[in-house]
């Protein structure tokens, strides 16, 4: 074998062809071409060896080359080093490529970055230099315009031009008066004289007539005079009305007479003669109606101040543009600039702030604006002319409609400084000036002088989007009416006609109440109408078009047109969102307002405009008291539907299934006729009955209730027409289901003098009071935002019952009083008309003739009854008599004198009369100035009580506003939700001394006398929540027991209110208002609120808790329930919102909670419902007293159930046996004496070993132990096994510790990461990997300590040679509270302590 190998060493083991050996080396030789290569392949190769190898032991056969081992060696390396170098060119080549490209691009993009930049600056300095140019032909024309201005002025005043101009127009003036007074006399003398003289020459034609001839022909005569000056009086008005516009043009020439002073002084300047002439021609020529001459720079010339222009501007306005004299509207005028300015695209929005996000994201915009009109929206406008009085009455009508405004003034950049969406800059800007009329100049002002010379093509369109929506709101006053129209006439061709058009749909209906909508802004911005869809109650839909003036009265028109329905009254517009339903009528509102409310409302609720998934249905509202099915087809077959519809669904409801079964008999006879059977019923039984009927009777009773009731119907024996069925039940419904086909208002009593009342009668459109008068002669007024829509609908029924009258007529005066006249025919309407009438007496059966103006007509289709007929028959003193009666409470006693009220206290305590009604306001009677201690439901202007300071006396009239509304006696477009209101009730009197007594008198006040229910309900209910929050000073006490114990017998509620004063009084004030849960009980006329507390063994029960009730109180009665010897150590805790806090001893338990409720809220801004919802927790807090054993009922519930959470999650140190003894002690609770879970040990190890122990050991090693340990106390209960784990965790140091994991930085001897144990021996430090004690600090050594929402600090020893610990934490607010509690515990029990020793 190695003789072999030898031999083989000296032989050529690497044997090449020719052909493959030249492909692989012939880069070692240069750049030799491949033919000359293959021409001559043995000397190729002989060629590469040789340059190669040093050596000549190689061999070149005929087509091989021989080579040895070393040789192949040495030509790889060969072969390696020419790659290398021919690599190496290749890269320098490249590279030098790559560079010389790149210095190319950069050289080329130097020189065009140089050539722009040359361009650049040359453009700089020619425009510097055009401005230069520019600033020097201003400054020399300024100076010349200068010089011509004052040197016309200096003409015209030394000439006395201006003068002399006066002058012509005041004795043109005097001159034109003086002759139409000679002319009118002139007219008059003439009329006269001929009057006279035409009678003179009828009295001689006359002579030779008889007398009584005579006498006829001289009274037609003094009628045909009596004709001709009616008509001249006539001609006379028009005359009038035709002067008046002249007087108007007048004064609008005397509006623009400085701007032709200004004319007239630029020409005197070329001509002194020529000024003069053209000066007075321009002063006397009489004003066009060419709105031509409405220009928009002459109106800013005239009304501007603050030498404003007309033209485009993007700086902040200083002053607003027109003149306003409250400081709080320029505020908001200028603020209104500035959102044009964002909505234009002028002026960037503002910056996001995070405390401002619920803000942004869910309160409406109007709800914002309402926030701004406080009382100086009443008080700053100064006095009032009658006109604009009227104005301001109609105006405060459209806040009450839009909401109530807040009693205190806000700053209206709460809105500016905060970002906004489009359509809320919108609602800003358009809300404003529904509002606030008096900014509506103001706002077309600012709007069109950013349309003047405004260059930007996006900010111009914006403005004439900005400039459509707002006049499809409101239209300007007359002052800039013309100026308007002349400025859209001017505008844009796609805007101006479009803007133009929305202007006259404005001022024909009038003023909107609510901003525009997501839908308007859409349509405003394609400039295309409206399409809204609306639902008939058949089914079926309809696509209208409308625009933003569009009212529900043109709107059900249409729809009525659409489907030829005739009989349209009582048909109404009904808005629908999600289960809410509101009715928008069918009068003169506008449909864009209400569904730019109900998008508010989504917005409220956190979604977008834009989804707000409002629908729209036509169906009937009311019947009229004449209504017959049968007259229109289409309306009959409407509200059929509808009927059908409402039944299925709970809207209209049956006492009884009979009647229910007769109505589904009927739609099967109209849908399928008279063959009926229990099968074909089946499948339409669902469709009809309500399914909350269907739950309680099969399908299968129900359709042989139906054909039970179809075979005895009698339009089946009758076969009747389908459509006589369905008058039938509509006629039913509209007698079965009176109340649900009405119309309802919100009204509230008012008195007779007050100023709604005075307001109802000045005004002939805009009412906020009416009165009912009864045939007793007695007046009943309500006040109601609706009064318009009340007098109309009640007089439309009257007007309607007397025309179709059948003839039921009182007599009043004549003949026999109180007698019944019935007409032979319905003639109401023509008795009121004509002067006789006949008829037929039904008490005496005479017929005859009778005088018209004797009788009165009856509104009634039906004949009255007797009751009704002896009013007539009674005298005024016996209607009186009869009108005044006892005031009765809700149970149906009277009111006697027994009873306790405020008369006397009111004499020595009140404030005068004419104090709270501010002067005369209200004028009351002398009766009812002796009750001002009585129940009302007006506001009043001062407090009840003299000792109130002056200071705090708006706050007692916004209280006693407060418990108003919360009654139900004054009125609010909003509904208050939870304890809205008792919040803003309680906080005054809690956060304002001198207030308590003031709020017991007034609730006092309104359950003294008190006719109205519910209103005496609610406020019963105000006055237990009160006496449960504070109680009165000594001068109120007395009257207020007096009180509760003279209505105990009639009012249950009297002696609940007078013990929880009492328990008040012992415990002491409140400091926060009721909880939702104190308001939710009495709401639920439920005195005793009962709270579920739970416990650490996964255990709860309820406990009674009082509004007086303490947390010292509240654990002492869970003790006693619970049987602890001792409630010291345990705390109550309330988790809410992810945090658990300890409630203090000493704290209400109410107001702990609404506290902490209060401060999360407004820590995190949370977007949830008002009230977060907590659970109570009683647990032990301090451990210092507690021993293993000395309380078995405190060991089984609290400190077992306390200490094994802590102990598994390993934060006491303790051994491998131990850990095996008390996961025994841990099985044995869980699972008893029961062996079969043995198997299943390894899968809960978690549950029974400390988690950083379980990898220590094996799963077998540590079932085999727990296994051991617990056959070690076979036969121990349960609670003995709780009592041993107690008994071998005490052993610790950290027994009844809590453990905190916190990060620390501040002392380099500690680790980063430790564990904080606060327990009775002090604050531990513990290593979390070794779980040994670091150190502890005892509470004597502790002098400081704070937290705050990241972070724990700790001082240790004196403050100057003492250490500190600084920790990063999200529980500093529990380490700080469970050290503040030790330590105080230290405190007390030295006190107790040094008290014995004394």
């Amino acid at each position: 074998m190695m003789e072999t190998i030898r031999i083989r060493r000296q032989g050529y083991p690497m044997r090449y062809e020719f052909s493959t050996f030249i492909d692989r080396y012939r880069v070692c030789i240069g750049a030799m071409p491949r033919s000359a290569v293959n021409q001559n392949l043995k000397e190729s190769v002989s060629k590469i060896c040789r340059l190669i190898l040093k050596d000549d032991e190689w061999r070149v056969g005929l087509t091989k080359v021989f080579l040895k081992d070393e040789h192949d060696v040495e030509m790889e390396v060969g072969r390696e080093k020419a790659l290398l170098k021919y690599v190496l060119v290749l890269q320098r080549a490249i590279r030098g490529w790559y560079a010389k490209r790149t210095f190319q691009r950069l050289k080329r993009s130097v020189v065009k970055i140089q050539a722009l930049w040359r361009a650049y600056r040359a453009r700089k300095a020619y425009r510097e230099m055009i401005q230069g140019y520019g600033r020097l032909q201003a400054l020399w024309r300024a100076r010349r315009l200068a010089f011509r201005y004052n040197f016309a002025r200096k003409r015209i005043v030394g000439l006395s031009g201006r003068a002399y101009i006066r002058g012509h127009i005041i004795r043109n003036h005097v001159t034109a008066k003086r002759e139409a007074i000679l002319t009118i006399q002139a007219y008059t003398r003439g009329m006269i004289d001929r009057k006279n003289y035409r009678k003179l020459l009828f009295l001689r034609a006359c002579e030779e007539l008889p007398a009584k001839e005579k006498k006829k022909r001289l009274e037609e005569f003094e009628t045909a005079e009596k004709a001709t000056l009616q008509s001249l009086i006539e001609k006379r008005k028009r005359s009038q009305v035709k002067t008046a516009k002249k007087k108007d043009k007048e004064k609008e020439r005397e509006q623009y007479q400085d701007y032709h002073f200004e004319k007239a002084a630029a020409m005197m300047s070329e001509s002194e003669s020529e000024e003069e002439d053209a000066g007075r021609a321009a002063i006397v020529e009489e004003v066009e109606e060419d709105l031509a001459e409405y220009s928009f720079h002459k109106f800013s010339s005239t009304y501007f101040v603050s030498a404003a222009t007309c033209n485009f501007s993007k700086r902040q306005l200083r002053e607003p543009l027109l003149h306003i004299d409250d400081e709080h509207s320029r505020k908001v005028a200028l603020c209104i600039w500035t959102t044009i300015l964002r909505f234009m695209g002028e002026l960037p929005e503002s910056k996001y702030n995070k405390t401002d996000i619920e803000e942004i994201e869910i309160v409406p915009v109007m709800t914002k604006i309402y926030e701004t009109m406080g009382l100086s929206y009443a008080r700053g406008r100064g006095v009032l002319d009658q006109k604009d009085k009227e104005k301001d009455d109609k105006n405060r009508m459209i806040k009450i409609k839009l909401g109530k405004a807040s009693t205190t003034d806000h700053d209206p950049r709460q809105f500016v400084d905060k970002p906004s969406t489009n359509l809320e800059k919108l609602h800003f800007i358009i809300g404003s000036g529904i509002l606030r009329p008096y900014l509506r100049d103001e706002i077309y002002c600012q709007i069109m002088k950013q349309l003047t010379n405004n260059s930007s093509r996006p900010s111009h369109a914006r403005g004439w989007l900005l400039m459509s929506l707002c006049l499809g709101c409101f239209a300007p006053t007359e002052r800039l009416t013309k100026t308007l129209k002349n400025f859209l006439r001017n505008g844009p061709a796609s805007y101006g006609p479009y803007c133009e058009d929305k202007l006259r749909r404005t001022l024909l209906n009038g003023t909107r109440q609510q901003p525009p909508s997501w839908m308007e802004l859409t349509a405003a911005k394609s400039k295309k109408p409206i399409m809204i869809t609306v639902t008939f109650m058949d089914g079926t839909t309809k696509s209208l078009l409308c625009d933003s003036a569009t009212t529900t009265r043109e709107l059900t028109k249409s729809l009525s047109d659409t489907i030829n329905l005739t009989d349209t009254f009582g048909f109404s517009l009904f808005i629908a969102l999600f289960d809410h339903v509101e009715s928008i009528g069918s009068g003169n509102d506008h449909v864009m307002d209400a569904i730019s409310r109900f998008e508010q409302i989504v917005k409220k609720d956190g979604a977008q405009e834009r989804h707000a998934p409002w629908r729209i249905f036509f169906r009937k509202e009311i019947f009229s008291p004449w209504h017959k099915a049968d007259e229109d087809k289409v309306a009959t077959n409407l509200i059929y539907h509808q009927i059908c519809r409402g039944v299925k669904f709970g809207e209209y409801k049956f006492d009884s299934d009979e009647k229910m079964a007769d109505l589904a008999a009927k739609q099967y006879y109209i849908e399928f006729g008279t063959d009926i059977s229990g099968s074909k019923v089946m499948p339409v039984v669902p469709q009809w009955i309500p399914d909350r009927v269907l739950s309680k009777k099969s399908p299968s009773k129900w359709a042989a209730l139906i054909v039970d009731r179809h075979k005895q119907g009698e339009h089946v024996r009758g076969r009747w027409e389908p459509q006589m069925v369905k008058d039938h039940i509509v006629n039913r419904a509209r007698f079965h289901w009176s109340i649900l086909f009405s119309r309802f208002y919100e009204i509230m009593p008012m008195r007779p003098d007050s100023e709604a009342l005075l307001v109802s009668r000045n005004l002939d459109d805009v009412a906020i009071a009416f009165i009912v008068t009864t045939i007793q002669g007695k007046d009943y007024q309500f006040g109601s935002q609706n009064c318009a829509d009340v007098r109309e609908l009640v007089t439309t029924f009257m007007e309607g019952l007397r025309t179709r009258s059948k003839g039921w007529v009182k007599i009043l005066e004549s003949f026999k009083k109180g007698d019944l006249i019935m007409l032979d025919e319905p003639a109401g309407n023509n008795l009121l008309t004509s002067s006789w009438a006949s008829g037929t007496n039904s008490t005496t059966a005479e017929s005859g003739d009778f005088p018209a103006d004797c009788v009165w007509v009856l509104p009634t289709l039906t004949k009255p009854s007797s009751a009704t007929l002896d009013l007539f028959k009674m005298s005024k003193s016996e209607l009186e008599s009869l009108s005044s009666r006892a005031p009765q409470n809700q149970e149906g006693f009277p009111i006697f004198d027994c009873i306790y009220t405020l008369e006397e206290f009111s004499m020595e305590f009140f404030n005068p009369m004419n104090q709270e009604t501010g002067g005369g306001f209200f004028n009351f009677s002398k009766k009812e100035r002796e009750i001002v201690w009585a129940k009302t439901q007006e506001p009043i202007r001062t407090s009840h009580l003299r000792s109130v300071p002056l200071e705090i006396v708006d706050l007692a009239v916004v209280m006693f506003t407060t418990v108003l509304k919360y009654c139900g006696d004054y009125a609010s477009k909003r509904p208050k939700q939870g304890n809205e209101l008792t919040d803003a009730i309680f906080n005054i009197p809690l956060n304002t001394t001198g207030l308590q007594d003031e709020l017991f008198v007034q609730l006092m006040r309104q359950l003294t006398n008190n006719p109205i229910p519910y209103s005496e309900e609610r406020c019963w209910e105000l006055m237990w929540l009160t006496c449960g929050i504070f109680f009165p000073t000594q001068e109120v006490m007395p009257y207020l027991v007096k009180f509760f114990n003279s209505r105990k017998a009639v009012y249950p509620i009297a002696d609940e209110c007078l013990m929880r004063l009492q328990k008040t009084t012992r415990a002491g004030c409140r400091k926060y208002p009721p909880h939702l849960v104190e308001v939710e009980a009495i709401q639920n006329k439920t005195t005793q609120i009962f709270h579920k507390v739970y416990f650490p063994d996964d255990t709860d029960e309820a406990f009674e808790v009082e509004s007086s009730t303490k947390a010292r109180d509240f654990c002492q009665n869970i003790a006693n329930r619970l049987r602890l010897k001792s409630c010291e150590g345990f705390s109550l805790f309330v988790k809410i919102s992810e945090k658990v806090i300890s409630v203090k001893e000493d704290n209400f338990f109410f107001d702990f909670v609404r506290q902490l409720t209060e401060l999360l809220r407004k820590n995190k801004k949370t977007f949830e419902s008002p009230q977060l919802t907590y659970q109570v927790f009683f647990m032990r807090k301090l451990w210092s007293m507690c021993i293993p054993g000395k309380d078995l009922n405190a060991d089984c519930i609290f400190h077992f159930h306390q200490e094994l959470p802590k102990y598994l999650r390993g934060y006491h140190k303790c051994t491998k046996l131990e850990a095996a003894q008390l996961a025994a002690f841990v099985y044995r609770v869980k699972f008893g004496e029961d062996k079969s879970q043995f198997p299943v040990i390894p899968k809960m190890l978690r549950e029974l070993i400390p988690q950083d122990m379980i990898k220590r050991t094996g799963q077998d090693e540590w079932k085999r132990l727990i296994v051991a340990e617990f056959n070690k106390n076979a036969g121990k209960a349960k609670e003995d096994a709780k009592l041993a784990f107690l008994k071998v965790i005490q052993k610790w140091p950290t027994f009844g510790s809590a453990f905190f994991d916190v990060k620390q930085t501040f002392d380099q001897m500690l680790p980063t990461n430790i564990i904080i144990a606060i327990n009775k021996l002090g604050v531990s430090l513990i290593d979390p990997g070794s779980k040994d004690i670091l150190t502890t600090h005892n509470f004597a050594k502790i002098s400081d300590w704070d937290c705050g929402d990241n972070y724990f600090t700790m001082s240790i020893g004196a403050n100057h040679a003492g250490s500190k610990l600084m920790c990063e934490t999200t529980l500093g607010y529990k380490m700080e509270n469970l050290l503040s509690s030790y330590i105080d515990q230290i405190h007390n029990n030295l006190k107790k302590q040094r008290s014995r020793k004394l």
